[in-house]
């Protein structure tokens, strides 16, 4: 027997049937389910009307003795808090539904607009694209659902997140396992910076956003940011910071953004690239199931040691998320980069793609599968040899994320990837797992 999405006077019906599996319908006569159904819905009617009182003794006299009038009980709870403002009690609840439950629309929906009470952005754009992005949903509560998209964009003008990530590797040099190796006919030793080697490296950083309107649709865009890599001893260390500022648009589901960033990055302890450039992006919906996103940049990098590297680079990336259920979405993307140097074997075009699922699963799960296949190509001859560098990279990784999980109020992600470079030059043959345990919170 599956559920009905609920109904509440003075609200929208998601017009989506909800069928959170069979547990829901099992230990409850259909009898006892219509009348229970019908004091909470008597009790959401109430919420809207302001009369909580009123609905609080209705709740208190429905029994919940089954899953359907526990989770639908739980919801009409959230509602009731809600409505009274106690946001992070409302919180909570969506959240302990959605775990066991992810399917539940009208749930999530109400998750959002609660998470846009306390500012909560990047959460609350999250479920707002799941309940734009899922099946059958009325054109009114579309419509609706992006006008608080919209909204969200000038919602907070000050934000902040901080990540600490653990990530052993079996090659921090993405390094050749090799002896030795021929080029042009010629075998040669790598040196130890070149032949792989694992470790454990932490990766930390933080970014800043400021974002403020200055016309309806327009608004001013400022960040900053730092990203470190750190590993034992200094020699393969990467830290650089990040800054932009420029504006953006903001589109009916989403937004577009035009900056100019700069960058500076430091390499085993050593001052090593400046570069500055334009950057533009846009994400949003087209339709009421399809996700865009695409940026496109372009960098002037200066080197303060490696002047032959001084050039430009150039990169460009698309994808786009099919939702195709409750909390699901499938994802096609595709790659550009080329970068340009003052030697010919040192410049490259690279092409890639990817594909992807990302699943809300109950117990708080979500799985977030990917594979990516690239091919770089070099422009030159490579020094020895009577032709060009050309490689293969395969990457495939697993991201899991424990949504009800937190530690001293990070969120933990853990990600396993591995990555396979298959090159003409040997020296560039590599392969390397990696595994990350990735704390954030955001401020």
């Amino acid at each position: 027997m599956s559920i009905a999405c609920w109904r509440a006077a003075g609200l929208l019906c998601l017009a989506l049937a909800t069928a959170p599996g069979p547990a829901l319908a099992q230990g409850a006569a259909p009898q006892s389910q219509a009348a229970s159904r019908a004091s909470f819905e008597q009790a959401e009617a109430l919420v809207s009307q302001g009369r909580f009182d009123d609905a609080r003794r209705v709740l208190a006299g429905v029994p919940r003795a089954d899953e359907y009038t526990r989770t639908y009980g739980a919801f009409v709870d959230g509602r009731l808090a809600e409505g009274m403002g106690r946001y992070v009690e409302a919180r909570d609840i969506y959240r302990g539904v959605l775990n066991r439950y992810p399917d539940l629309a009208r749930v999530r929906l109400h998750l959002a607009r609660v998470l846009t009470a306390l500012e909560d952005v990047e959460a609350a754009r999250h479920h707002f694209d799941f309940v734009l992005g899922a099946p059958d949903l009325a054109a009114p509560l579309a419509d609706r659902v992006r006008s608080d998209l919209r909204a969200l964009e000038n919602i907070k003008r000050w934000s902040a997140q901080a990540y600490v990530t653990m990530a052993p590797t079996t090659n921090m040099t993405s390094g050749t396992s090799q002896d030795s190796v021929n080029i042009g006919g010629l075998y040669f030793s790598p040196s130890q910076s070149g032949r792989k080697r694992s470790g454990v490296g932490v990766l930390y950083g933080a970014d800043l956003v400021y974002a403020a309107p200055f016309s309806d649709n327009w608004g001013w865009l400022t960040t900053l940011s730092t990203a470190h890599r750190d590993y034992v001893g200094k020699t393969f260390d990467d830290r650089s910071a990040r800054a932009s500022a420029g504006v953006r648009y903001t589109l009916p589901a989403g937004v577009v953004t035009a900056e100019l960033v700069g960058q500076r990055r430091w390499f085993g302890g050593q001052e090593y690239m400046l570069g500055v450039g334009p950057q533009l992006t846009a994400r949003g919906f087209i339709g009421s199931h399809n996700r865009l996103t695409a940026s496109v940049s372009a960098m002037a990098q200066r080197y303060d040691d490696l002047t032959y590297q001084n050039g430009h680079k150039v990169a460009a990336s698309a994808s786009w998320d099919r939702f195709t259920g409750p909390g699901q979405f499938l994802r096609v993307g595709a790659t550009f980069e080329r970068e340009a140097t003052r030697n010919d074997h040192l410049s490259y075009n690279e092409f890639g793609g990817l594909v992807g699922y990302n699943f809300d699963l109950p117990w708080a799960l979500t799985l977030y599968p990917e594979a990516s296949y690239a091919v770089r190509a070099y422009d030159g001859d490579f020094p020895l040899m009577a032709q060009a560098r050309r490689d293969r990279r395969f990457v495939g990784s697993l991201m899991l994320v424990k949504k009800d999980l937190s530690l001293w109020g990070f969120a933990p992600r853990l990600q396993v990837s591995y990555t396979d470079n298959r090159s003409n030059v040997k020296l560039y043959d590599y392969d390397r797992l990696d595994t990350s345990l990735t704390l954030t919170r955001a401020f």
